[in-house]
């Protein structure tokens, strides 16, 4: 199946005190996880939504302007869909700190007839990474007018397929300076054990 690849890129970091867009972690781009996980799932076209410009490393990435700044996710969601090729969009945010490949293509494979699938981690579903069909625009369009801004608020007409059994540390979100902390200490250790095989 075919997919357009996007990673909403806008939002204020509050918690985190610094732009998440233009984070570095570890040496690499904060952004750079989700942008490969699009690319080793080979998504036919990558488009970050929002933000400051990129590093020169993305230079083959398209990135477009939010048409609502500042207005929360549901805005940059209808940014997404309103420019994608294809059906069908796996929507990232630009925080996710273990997402990897295998997760965005059990995703996509589950969507079939659906127009829109999401993880759900601990009762929670994870709006932030899921796939999108370009059939919801007019729904999303018209609860932005109603005045919704989450993406949650925005999903009580629409039927979504829920997946739950995706391990909940693919979703874990760099919202603090410790969530940082701990996703490297949890690669030091990784690079530990693997120096002691």
């Amino acid at each position: 199946m075919k997919f357009s690849g996007i990673v909403l890129n806008g939002g204020q970091s509050s918690r985190m005190g610094v732009d998440k867009g233009s984070m570095t972690v570890s040496g690499r781009p904060l952004i750079d996880i989700s942008i490969s996980a699009l690319r080793q799932s080979k998504a036919e076209e990558i488009i970050v939504v929002g933000g400051g410009s990129l590093e020169s490393e993305f230079d083959d990435i398209e990135q477009i302007g939010d048409l609502y700044p500042g207005e929360g996710p549901l805005g940059g969601v209808i940014t997404a869909l309103s420019v994608i090729e294809h059906d069908f969009a796996v929507i990232l945010s630009n925080d996710l700190l273990h997402l990897d490949p295998s997760t965005i293509l059990k995703m996509v494979s589950t969507l079939n007839e659906g127009n829109l699938v999401l993880p759900v981690t601990n009762g929670t579903r994870q709006v932030l990474c899921g796939v999108w069909r370009r059939d919801l625009l007019p729904i999303l369009i018209e609860g932005f007018a109603d005045g919704k801004r989450s993406i949650q608020s925005a999903l009580d007409p629409i039927d979504v397929t829920e997946i739950f059994d995706i391990d909940p540390i693919k979703f874990q979100n760099a919202n603090t300076p410790s969530d940082i902390i701990d996703y490297i200490a949890t690669i030091a250790g990784n690079s530990k054990k693997g120096m002691d095989v």
